[in-house]
């Protein structure tokens, strides 16, 4: 197993690390903008969903290994998001 490696249904590490960094980097960008978030539950969210976002992006979209490495950053910053949105709504209940 190569560490920058992608391919349909296959990933490196590299790879995983840099997905789990796009979403501690949503997370931590979101609490600074944000005086009533609590960090540790934002950096979770984020990360989990970031790298659930590139898993299943990188097994169902793109044909080449650009598109798929591109497409699956897209995934992980998207579900990164819908993390942090989804803990916001959940948090005022």
């Amino acid at each position: 197993m190569e560490l920058i490696e992608i391919s349909d249904g296959h990933a490196g590490l590299f790879v995983w690390v840099l997905w789990g960094l796009i979403g501690l980097l949503i997370a931590l960008v979101t609490w600074r903008f944000s005086d009533s978030r609590v960090l540790w539950i934002d950096c979770l969210a984020a990360v989990i969903m970031s790298l659930a976002g590139g898993f299943f992006s990188s097994h169902f979209i793109g044909d080449s290994v650009d598109q798929l490495f591109l497409l699956s950053l897209l995934g992980s910053a998207f579900g990164g998001i819908l993390a942090v949105w989804l803990t916001s709504i959940f948090r005022r209940f």
